[in-house]
Parts: C-alpha cells; sequence; structure tokens
C-alpha cells in the first residue's frame, strides 16, 4: 500500500507539472476537495468530494493487525476481522436474551475444558459444548449484517487484515450515507463475537489453503520468520493453528478493548458527499463511542544480522526465490528512495531486473520487487522476489539478482534513467485516480500513519528531490550481503521438507 501512495505522489507531481516549487499550489488545488475533522472521543475522519457519480467510498481503518497480537494468540486480529460482521445484539439474532445466556454458557464451558483431562468428564463437557452451540446456531440470522449493506445497493463489501491494520470497506449508493454510519458504528459499539467455533474451522481452512497446501504461502511462512525472528513481522497475519484454534470469546473482547478504541480508528469517505452532513453524521453516530487508552504495541528491536540467512523448502512446485534485506520503517526520510530503486529494479519489462534476467539472459520467468514488507509501521524488509526459467537453477537467479544489487551499489544512476522510472510511475497509477476506493484507502492510511492525509503532498517534493547519489547511498547500506536473507522453494517431486541451510 504504501508504494500506491508514492505513485500517487507521482502522478499528483505530474499534475504540478513536474516542479517542487509547485507543491504549494498543489496542496491549494486539493484542500477544497478534502477535509478532515476529529471527534472529542478521539476518531478522525477524512473526507474527499468527488460528485462525479452518486456514489460513495467508505473504509474504516481500525490500526490494528498482527503485529498487535499478544504472544500465543497468533491470528487473533484475523479472527476479530470475521466475527465483525457477525453482527450485534440487535442484528443477527432472533433472541438477544437467550443467545447471550448460552455464549455465556458455552464460554464457562470453553473454560472448563480448558483444564479438564481426557475422560469419561470431558466427553461430557465435549457433548454439552456441542449442544450449546446448536442451540446458539439456531439462534442466529446468517450474514444478517451483510444482507442490509447488499440490499441498499452495496458493492466491494469486504474487509482485510493485514500485518499493520485492519480495513473494512464497502461503496454505497450516496443516499445511503446514513445506513453506513448507523450500521458501521454500531458494529464496533455492540458487537456480538457469536458463531466463533464455526468461524474458527472456517479460517483453518483458510489457512490450510493459503499455506499448508500451497507451497508459495510456506516459502513466504518460512522466509519472514527467518529474516524477522525478534520482530512481530515475522508471524504469519493468519496465525498459527496451535493458538487461534484455541482461543475464547473472552480473549477476543480483551483484544477488542485493547486495540478498536476510536483513537485507533479512522474513517475515509470519498464519493458524492458533503462534509458537513458527514460531520453531523459521524458526531451522532460515531460520536457515541467512549474514550478509552489504547494497549500500546511496544516497537521491536531487532538485533543486528552479520551474516546471511538461507532456508530451502522442497514441495513439488515451481522453483521461486525470495531475497530480503531489513530496512527501517515506512516513516524513514529515505522513503522516497526505497520507492524509486524499487521502480529502477522491477517497475516495467525495460527495468534493469526484468532487462536483464528475463529478456536478455533467459534466466528468469518474472521478477518482482516490495520496497516494504510485510508491513510499514516498523522495521520490516526490502524484498525480490523471482522464479527461474526452465534450465536455471535458484542458485543461479540468486546470483544474477546479487550481481544486478551490487552494480547499483557501485554505479551512479544515470539521472536520464531515474527520470524515466518516475515517468513510468506516473503511467501506471492513472488507472488508479478514477476509483474512490483505493482514494480511500490511501487517505485513511496515510492519516493513520503520519497523523495528516497532507503527507500525500509534502512528500511530492521529496519524492521528486531523490538523485542518483542518494539511490547509491541508500543501496549500499540496503543490499549489504551479511544482511541477506535467501528463501528458496526447490523442487521435490517426492514429497515436502523443509531445510534452514547456511549459505
Amino acid at each position: 500500500m504504501r508504494g500506491l501512495l508514492i505513485a500517487w505522489l507521482v502522478v499528483l507531481l505530474m499534475w504540478s507539472g513536474g516542479r517542487p516549487a509547485r507543491a504549494q499550489g498543489l496542496q491549494e488545488r486539493l484542500s477544497p476537495q478534502v477535509s478532515t475533522f476529529q471527534l472529542r472521543n478521539g476518531l478522525r475522519v477524512v473526507v474527499m468530494e468527488r460528485h462525479q457519480a452518486p456514489v460513495v467510498s467508505l473504509i474504516t481503518y481500525a490500526q490494528v493487525g498482527s503485529v498487535d497480537e499478544p504472544p500465543g494468540q497468533t491470528g487473533i486480529a484475523h479472527v476479530l476481522e470475521h466475527l465483525a460482521f457477525k453482527g450485534t445484539s440487535r442484528i443477527g439474532t432472533r433472541n438477544a436474551s437467550q443467545e447471550r445466556a448460552l455464549l455465556a454458557e458455552l464460554d464457562r464451558i470453553a473454560a472448563q475444558l480448558g483444564h479438564t483431562p481426557l475422560g469419561a468428564k470431558r466427553s461430557q463437557l465435549e457433548q454439552h459444548r456441542q449442544d450449546l452451540q446448536a442451540a446458539a446456531g439456531r439462534l442466529v440470522e446468517d450474514n444478517a449484517f451483510s444482507q442490509i449493506l447488499r440490499q441498499a445497493g452495496a458493492v466491494g463489501l469486504n474487509a482485510t487484515t493485514s500485518a499493520d491494520a485492519t480495513r473494512y470497506v464497502v461503496s454505497l449508493p450516496a443516499h445511503k450515507l446514513e445506513l453506513w454510519f448507523s450500521l458501521e458504528s454500531e458494529r464496533f459499539l455492540d458487537p456480538v463475537f457469536r458463531q466463533l467455533e464455526p468461524e474458527l474451522e472456517v479460517i483453518r481452512e483458510e489457512q490450510r489453503l493459503r499455506v499448508e497446501n500451497n507451497p508459495s504461502g510456506r516459502l513466504v511462512e518460512a522466509f519472514l520468520e527467518t529474516a524477522l525472528p525478534d520482530s512481530p513481522y515475522g508471524r504469519p497475519v493468519i496465525g498459527y493453528p496451535q493458538d487461534f484454534m484455541a482461543l475464547d470469546r473472552g480473549q477476543i473482547r480483551q483484544f477488542f478493548q485493547n486495540h478498536y478504541g476510536p483513537g485507533n480508528l479512522v474513517v475515509a469517505i470519498v464519493g458524492d458527499v458533503n462534509p458537513q452532513q458527514v460531520r453531523r453524521l459521524a458526531e451522532v453516530y460515531f460520536g457515541r463511542y467512549r474514550p478509552r487508552p489504547m494497549a500500546a504495541t511496544a516497537p521491536p528491536r531487532l538485533s543486528s544480522q552479520t551474516a546471511p540467512r538461507r532456508v530451502v523448502i522442497c514441495a513439488p512446485a515451481q522453483p521461486q526465490v525470495l531475497i530480503g534485506y531489513p530496512r527501517p520503517a515506512a516513516t524513514d526520510p529515505d522513503e522516497p528512495v526505497y520507492q524509486v530503486i524499487s521502480g529502477l529494479l522491477t517497475s516495467s519489462r525495460t527495468s534493469r531486473l526484468y532487462r536483464q534476467l528475463v529478456v536478455e539472459q533467459g534466466l528468469a520467468l518474472g521478477v518482482n520487487t516490495s520496497s516494504s514488507f510485510p508491513g510499514e509501521r516498523y522495521p520490516n524488509l526490502f524484498v525480490l522476489s523471482g522464479r527461474p526459467a526452465g534450465g536455471h537453477s535458484p542458485e543461479e537467479l540468486v546470483a544474477a539478482i546479487e550481481a544486478e544489487l551490487a552494480r547499483l551499489r557501485q554505479e551512479p544512476v544515470r539521472p536520464a534513467e531515474l527520470a524515466k522510472v518516475k515517468r513510468q510511475a506516473q503511467v501506471s497509477v492513472l488507472s488508479t485516480l478514477n476509483d474512490n476506493t483505493t482514494l480511500a484507502s490511501l487517505l485513511a492510511e496515510s492519516t493513520a500513519l503520519t497523523g495528516t492525509w497532507q503527507t500525500l503532498i509534502n512528500q511530492v517534493s521529496a519524492l521528486e528531490a531523490v538523485t542518483p547519489a542518494d539511490v547509491q547511498r541508500v543501496a549500499q547500506a540496503l543490499f549489504r550481503p551479511e544482511a541477506q536473507t535467501v528463501a528458496i522453494l526447490a523442487t521435490d517431486p517426492f514429497g515436502t521438507g523443509y531445510s534452514p541451510t547456511s549459505p
């Protein structure tokens, strides 16, 4: 997402004529379209008027992700995202009081099971739990929350959990704005975490599909564990099954209380709206939230890496490589330089890695970079990935990538090549500017990460000011051989295996 934010900045730069001196004029041009306010309880709202069509896109950005999870509760942020669609005491149940009693009894039985050994007593408790789950399930109105929105014309109704944040997204006809305020505020004011056990099974199947039965997913998981062993970024967002399958409603409620206060929420609205109306509705509905202190997530202190690391996954699948280098958080002053480096390497078919490895040498089927992975709030990784072409090994591809990184460290990039990368970024993102949902996501993320949407404007001059010397300086600090982590997915037609090795 941060890469898209920077790309949007490049397009804004193009609108301004490509001159840093125009940043102030650009701010004057955009400011009338964007308004912001903060409720007394701490919740922030960003509104961008776009009256081309009578629709509106809305995002609730909760600054809580897997990085905030307590030890032993991996996956809880993702579980909570699923349960946030299960409704409230008024939405999603046929009898709230009966359901409340059944859920309380289910929680009591779950606590007993936690310290009851195998035997007849445990079997009785398991049967009782199954009976309670069936009784509670009969009271549920499935998908009631989502159906209300879809019947009102909602499209793109979705939610995602990442390492840094959870986003709840929908687009609606503009005249349904108040309905969204009512529903969205209600689900975080009065959530009922019903259907926990069935939903955990859904997530377990999702984890099997994404990771256990997916060699690429297993490769990414092993890569992060190896590259970031001291950081919460080294844990999978979906969590470990032994952790999330053991979660109970009490732990989920506590996580919700610790992280879903209004001070951790940003609402972004883009479309055919009136900012004054938005403010009135926000105060009426979200103003009901009581402010409360949020649990602080201590920034991880990463130990310095003094030797390269390597991990190999063996599976009957197409070979793949991941190469990672530690880098600072996305709030680092050199963030635009990291984006430029990524563009120089893989932004187009004429970029360095694609041209050299795919077109000229035929070593790779494809190559990509991610300048900030798997998150942005804390120190993370600059990642390069690729798939070797037939007849070439993963090791050959790694060596060829390393040779290009060495060239970037040793030789200043030509000014013409640098300018070309910026122009390519302009073209690649133009289509996204017509998408209200993308704009809402950018506004929300910028506000959450930096405190203001105007970071989008403030970084225009910084992006254009990147020089060949900046690129070489950051490349020399970033692409250090001793800081490298390599993960390889190697073909194994007879089975699967996992093998951390030395380089």
